[in-house]
């Protein structure tokens, strides 16, 4: 049997991960970081956290100024605020990834 069959239908989805799988850059970090499942959930978590934060930072009228280590920045600053942690490790744990829930970013 071979493993590789040319022309099969694939679905959106694997083609998507297909596609982010042959990215060096997301190669590199998928193989430096997912090592396995607390880790693999702490990234997914982190991950939503800077969607949010980049979200949220959307709303600014110099959002086009504002670079990812900006909100990487951001996103480790509010890591050790401890509302901001329980609120977002509760609604992971929740499983409320749903992008238009925000979390609770201070003001």
């Amino acid at each position: 049997m071979s493993l590789v069959v040319k022309n099969e239908k694939i679905s959106n989805f694997m083609n998507r991960m297909g596609l982010l799988m042959e990215d060096p850059e997301f190669r590199s970090f998928f193989d430096e970081y997912f090592n396995n499942i607390d880790d693999i959930k702490a990234i997914i978590m982190l991950m939503q956290g800077y969607r949010m934060i980049d979200d949220y930072l959307k709303q600014s009228e110099n959002y086009n100024e504002i670079t990812y280590t900006d909100k990487i920045i951001c996103l480790k600053k509010l890591m050790l605020e401890k509302d901001f942690r329980q609120n977002l490790v509760t609604n992971f744990n929740n499983n409320k990834l749903d992008p238009k829930f925000q979390l609770l970013l201070p003001q």
